[in-house]
């Protein structure tokens, strides 16, 4: 990539290859966490605290979760935190 500024260009950046994000599913420690059509799901993470947020910083749910916690949400990217893990799930 080059920026360009008021008094010319900037030095090439480094090259750099992508692999695939892992943003349609996570799983850490036992918990899984998926994004479904219209929905993010979360498994396995029995009494712990779970937030789902959305990319621009909604909160959709915190609180403690049951063993399988299912909440509804528009299309988008999610920010959700499960005990030590945080995942990235689309949700179309």
């Amino acid at each position: 990539a080059v920026a360009i500024y008021d008094k010319g260009f900037s030095r090439l950046s480094n090259a750099a290859s992508l692999t695939g994000s892992g943003i349609s599913e996570a799983n850490a420690s036992g918990i899984t966490v998926t994004g479904g059509t219209g929905m993010v799901t979360v498994r396995g993470a029995d009494t712990l605290a779970v937030s789902i947020c959305a990319a621009d910083g909604r909160t959709f749910f915190h609180g403690e979760a049951p063993h399988t916690l299912t909440v509804a949400v528009p299309r988008g990217i999610y920010i959700v935190k499960a005990g030590n893990l945080t995942a990235k799930v689309a949700v179309r």
